[in-house]
């Protein structure tokens, strides 16, 4: 697919989340600290060879694009833009949401090496067939949320969910089906489901509970973060057909790299807060941001 849009809209949403209150603990990294920066919403290059972040600190706000093999880094300093949430395009440039001129979540572009800086133009689509036959987004619609779906031509919209709150649908790589991030109240992410239906909206089974689902490359298997009872946020993982869950690592924001064998998320381990890389199955976890600001 080309460059998508659509990564304005769900970097508008992470970046008002940023700031707000209630924030888990490697959010919170470096608040009040000038020396030690919050890295926040951490995400793969299209080759999976780069990772970028947003680090800030009261001061100061920069992307960082950190190789994932190497640990090196370089800073973009966008001018007169303080960034919030960063993403990557499908041709690998990055999309990022900041503050400028006095007007927040403003949407911009700019290659990784920091040229050709640019505005982004932003788009409702969550996700997407191939060939477009099928594209989903949410409503915001009588103080709720649903998941609908419109073809390219986006002349007509089906309504896939009604009764609760949906947000973050993803359509899975065989195309059969999407998963959904459930709630009966919004702002009650401890009762969050993950949902998983048809292309059509039937079928709508819960499989697990927490929030941000992505379907692994082949299909097989869903990440997403849980809440256990006493609060504490969990990368997780699902057997879509065995519906067998597990814990990998304490944290937020999880990625699968483009190829599924390894994991790129925010550690909310206490002493240990970053961004770091796991493999699939949560072996070896290895801090990519720790060394970044002594550099």
């Amino acid at each position: 697919m080309p460059d998508s849009p659509m990564l304005s809209r769900r970097l508008t949403q992470i970046a008002v989340l940023t700031m707000a209150p209630g924030l888990c603990a490697a959010q919170q990294a470096g608040r009040g600290n000038t020396s030690e920066p919050m890295y926040h919403y951490p995400r793969w290059s299209p080759d999976g060879a780069q990772v970028v972040v947003v680090a800030i600190t009261p001061a100061d706000a920069r992307l960082l694009v950190i190789s994932v093999s190497s640990g090196d880094a370089h800073v973009i300093r966008p001018p007169n833009i303080r960034p919030m949430a960063a993403d990557w395009t499908a041709s690998g440039r990055i999309s990022f949401v900041g503050d400028s001129a006095g007007v927040s979540n403003r949407s911009f572009v700019v290659d990784a090496d920091g040229r050709k800086l640019g505005p982004f133009r932003r788009d409702s689509i969550e996700s997407a067939t191939r060939d477009s036959s099928i594209l989903l987004f949410e409503s915001h619609r009588n103080a709720g949320s649903s998941i609908f779906a419109t073809d390219r031509r986006r002349l007509v919209a089906r309504q896939l969910t009604r009764g609760f709150w949906a947000e973050q649908p993803s359509i899975s790589p065989d195309e059969h089906r999407i998963v959904i991030e459930k709630r009966a109240d919004p702002n009650r992410m401890d009762l969050s489901e993950i949902v998983v239906m048809g292309l059509d909206g039937s079928d709508q089974t819960t499989i697990a509970s927490g929030t941000d689902p992505s379907w692994s490359p082949d299909g097989k298997t869903i990440l997403f973060k849980s809440m256990d009872a006493d609060a504490v946020l969990w990368i997780s993982v699902v057997d879509v057909a065995k519906r067998a869950t597990r814990r990998l690592a304490r944290g937020v924001h999880p990625q699968w790299s483009p190829a599924g064998d390894r994991i790129l998320y925010m550690s909310d381990d206490p002493g240990h807060n970053g961004v770091y890389v796991m493999t699939a199955n949560g072996a070896d976890p290895r801090c990519l941001t720790c060394s970044v600001s002594k550099k």
